[in-house]
């Protein structure tokens, strides 16, 4: 459910999804103008696929973009009143992109070919035209018939019905790996004894006993700032993020996990809301907000603070807070304790920062930001060096920076700083002295990937070591049908805010239906991977919960990047 507090309306159930569908396009600038002169609606085709219900043949056509009730009725030479009789969820509904409606067929010479037949009162099992399928091929008894989702490739399929590719290609008679959603695909028999016969009539996934889930039914509050009664100016986080939401809730619909998803556009402030009636609270996103929610959120209700790590420190107050992105100060943590773990006797370790001008006025050049490493480091017992240098004097360093080091053993490097001018100046002294035979490793936190001046070979010849939040593996099969299923829905590539809704809001509501009501008293127990976000939650004294998960990467010569495998201690 969508609630626009600008509007009054409230859109619920599939009318959301074509909500959302419409706000993504409108953000990325792509949804057409219906009342502009230059507007020209698509032609209709009439649809080759036909079926019979009840008795009675249809037209089964797939609704396309800008086409109208007016411009398909003309098409098939049928009233808009035959149209809605047929299909009587389009007064209500409207016409949908990409929905299937039917369409009566006037012509008898059409109730000879070939359809597929659909209603309880047909004993015969579900049969269709097969379209790639060789004329020779016939459908096996008790063979199922599978027709192709538009999220679904053929190693999907094959994974449902766990057979392969080639098993199926073979019942199919066909050639090639290329399929077409709506595609009518023979499972070969092989496959039925794992598949119950609901599945085969429905084509869900069969939920095996194992998983055990105590709750079935989840309601999630998901308040974000969409804007939805101003112009969007190209801010597309938020609506990214709710757009990855909603395909961690299909997915778990296919789980057997239902979600009552609502959503409200807190861009004019927060709504009082009875907050009692959900299981969780995503978002908002601003600290003031959060604030506001917590001071209405009843005590045994959880509020999830979805992509902003500023507000940890109200975690640090708050019980029924949880802070889901990792605080840059645990990245620093992380990779401190990365260096002790890699280091080897002869090893140094140096800490490099920026002299300050202002400091050395006052007799003290070293900035807090420096401070605040060198402390972090003798906690962890790191015998460290310390080179520091102003900006204006980089290219004169390198000399110095040299003698500092040593050709024998390896120089672990760690900078105090984000300043992208002083580190890309270090990176490119660090790479003059790899060129010179030293043998320098840098360790940084992720900010460094945004930083345009630093040429990325460098990073790879310096075998920089980099600790972050968030990573997405493309080469991952999970984040491959995610990708399709993305753009085919939204016909857009998902930026690192739609990972995070999928992620997060997959994690949590897995977490309530697995536990209950109690599903926080598990949160520290276990430790999770997503698609970009890993989650590994521990509970601050006094207050909520925090995530400290990381992911280390280590960049190697030749643009080799490896991600370590944490529970293993080495590359994956």
């Amino acid at each position: 459910m969508i609630f626009s507090r600008h509007t009054g309306k409230i859109f619920r159930g599939a009318f959301a999804v074509a909500m959302a569908l419409c706000l993504s396009a409108a953000f990325s600038g792509e949804c057409p103008a219906q009342n502009s002169e230059s507007y020209i609606a698509p032609p209709v085709s009439i649809s080759r696929d036909k079926v019979r219900i009840d008795g009675k043949m249809y037209y089964s056509h797939v609704v396309l973009e800008r086409q109208t009730l007016y411009s398909i009725s003309k098409a098939y030479n049928i009233s808009i009143d035959e149209l809605y009789a047929a299909n009587p969820s389009l007064k209500e509904e409207g016409l949908k992109k990409n929905s299937i409606i039917v369409i009566p067929i006037r012509d008898a010479s059409a109730q000879t070919d070939a359809v597929v037949i659909i209603g309880p009162s047909v004993p015969e099992p579900e049969v269709s035209p097969l379209e790639n399928v060789a004329a020779t091929v016939s459908v096996p008894e008790n063979s199922i018939i599978h027709t192709v989702k538009w999220f679904e490739s053929f190693e999907d399929i094959a994974d449902k019905y766990e057979v392969t590719v080639e098993d199926i290609m073979k019942a199919n008679g066909l050639t090639s790996r290329k399929i077409t959603t709506h595609q009518k695909l023979i499972i070969p028999a092989l496959a039925v004894s794992s598949v119950t016969e609901a599945a085969r009539e429905e084509e869900v996934y069969v939920l095996p006993d194992s998983l055990g889930f105590v709750r079935r039914n989840i309601s999630v509050l998901m308040m974000l700032p969409l804007k939805l009664s101003q112009k969007p100016e190209g801010e597309t986080n938020y609506m990214d993020f709710y757009c990855g939401a909603l395909l961690a809730a299909r997915d778990c619909a296919l789980k057997g996990i239902n979600i009552e998803l609502q959503v409200v556009d807190v861009s004019d402030g927060v709504p009082v809301i009875d907050y009692s009636l959900f299981d969780a609270v995503i978002g908002p996103v601003s600290p003031s907000d959060i604030e506001t929610v917590l001071e209405l959120l009843p005590s045994d209700k959880m509020l999830i603070s979805p992509m902003n790590p500023k507000v940890l420190p109200l975690a640090s107050t708050h019980p029924n807070l949880i802070q889901a992105p990792t605080p840059s100060g645990t990245q620093v943590e992380d990779l401190v304790s990365w260096i002790k773990e890699d280091l080897k006797f002869g090893d140094n370790v140096m800490m490099i920062y920026e002299k300050s001008s202002i400091g050395e006025e006052s007799g003290n050049d070293i900035p807090e930001e420096a401070e605040k490493l060198a402390g972090l480091l003798e906690e962890h017992g790191i015998l460290f060096t310390t080179f520091s240098y102003n900006i204006l004097e980089g290219r004169d360093i390198a000399e110095t920076m040299e003698i500092e080091m040593q050709l024998i053993s390896d120089t672990k490097v760690i900078i105090a700083s984000e300043s992208e001018a002083f580190v890309g100046d270090v990176v490119r002294n660090l790479s003059v002295m790899e060129h010179k035979g030293h043998k320098p490793v840098l360790y940084s936190q992720s900010k460094i990937k945004s930083f345009e001046t630093i040429d990325a070979e460098s990073l790879h010849k310096i075998n920089l070591h980099i600790c972050q939040s968030y990573e997405v593996d493309y080469n991952s099969a999970d984040v491959q049908k995610f990708l399709l299923q993305y753009r085919a829905l939204y016909n857009t590539e998902p930026g690192p805010f739609a990972f995070q809704g999928y992620d997060l809001t997959s994690y949590f509501t897995d977490m309530i239906a697995s536990f209950g009501n109690g599903w926080t008293g598990h949160l520290q127990d276990r430790t999770t991977s997503g698609l970009q976000s890993d989650f590994k939650f521990s509970r601050i004294p006094d207050g909520g919960f925090v995530n400290s998960a990381t992911q280390r990467l280590v960049y190697a010569p030749g643009y080799v990047i490896t991600k370590i495998d944490r529970n293993a201690g080495s590359p994956e």
